[in-house]
């Protein structure tokens, strides 16, 4: 699914029929939100969804694949998903 299906799916389920421009721009809007928050170091939950958060992987020496050059101590972020427990259910 990408999220162009989810946004038709969103627009065939609204009552009133809301434009799709809206759907659009608040989907858009959201995950710059959470985009920016989770940059920020914050931790995000949603109800019945999941967890995101970011956390570090410990220092590692990696070699640069643009100068062969060896990097030391490198910590990257990453973004981590658990789901939620009534996620996991259905």
């Amino acid at each position: 699914m990408t999220k162009v299906d989810y946004i038709n799916r969103i627009y065939a389920a609204s009552d009133e029929k809301v434009l799709k421009k809206d759907i659009v721009f608040t989907m858009n809007k959201l995950f710059e939100l959470m985009a920016e928050d989770l940059k920020n170091g914050e931790k995000i939950t949603i109800s019945n969804f999941g967890t995101f958060e970011v956390s570090e992987t410990k220092p590692m020496n990696i070699y640069s694949p643009y100068d062969g050059k060896l990097l030391e101590n490198v910590v990257q972020k990453r973004i981590h998903f658990k789901a939620s427990n009534n996620l996991k259910e259905k």
